[in-house]
Formats: structure tokens, C-alpha cells, sequence
């Protein structure tokens, strides 16, 4: 099976939630285990929220120990959990293969 070069579909659901669950964190408000509980009770509540959902505690947990906004650390979330490189035209983005190095990061 091919794989697209294209960024994969987010479902909008995820990141909502990731965006919230990272404001929430930031702030203080939540903790990466308050965020992982709370991820799997909405994936238990709304099925239709997807696989995707599941990216949002390692996101947040990323999003914490890289200081960078959640919204690409699903993409990198992603990126480890299916073991892809991502290529980007982001200067943030390629920044962070320096701080993680468990994926891949390339200039587009």
C-alpha cells in the first residue's frame, strides 16, 4: 500500500480537543494524566471522534516537554506512532528535530 505525501486528515474533533487539553496543561489547570483520562472518555462517548483522539495525551505530553504549540505536536504525535518522517516548509517544525529525535523531520 502507497502511502500520500500529503498531511493526514486530522479529524477536527482531535484538535479542538488537543488545542483545550494544551491551553489546559499550559496553564496548570490539567495534568498529562488528567488529559490521557480524559481522551479516553471521550473516545468511549464519541466513537466518531476516531483513532485520532488517541494522539491527543502524547501530544499534550510533547507539547509540555518541547514548549511548542499542540496543534503540530499531533502531527508528531502521528508521525511516531506510524513511524513516518514528516516534511515540512515550517522553520517551528524543522526546529523540533533537534529537540526530538524519535521522528524525522525534512525541509520540504
Amino acid at each position: 500500500m502507497s502511502r500520500s505525501p500529503t498531511s493526514p486528515p486530522l479529524n477536527l474533533s482531535s484538535r479542538k480537543s488537543a488545542t483545550r487539553c494544551g491551553r489546559s496543561i499550559a496553564k496548570g489547570w490539567l495534568s498529562s494524566a488528567q488529559v490521557a483520562a480524559a481522551t479516553e472518555r471521550i473516545a468511549a462517548l464519541f466513537p466518531a471522534a476516531g483513532t485520532d483522539i488517541n494522539l491527543v495525551p502524547r501530544a499534550s505530553e510533547l507539547t509540555r516537554l518541547l514548549d511548542h504549540p499542540i496543534y503540530d505536536c499531533l502531527y508528531l504525535a502521528l508521525a511516531e506512532r506510524e513511524r513516518l518522517a514528516i516534511v515540512t516548509a515550517d522553520g517551528r517544525m524543522l526546529s523540533l528535530g533537534r529537540k526530538f529525535a524519535a521522528v524525522e523531520i525534512r525541509p520540504l
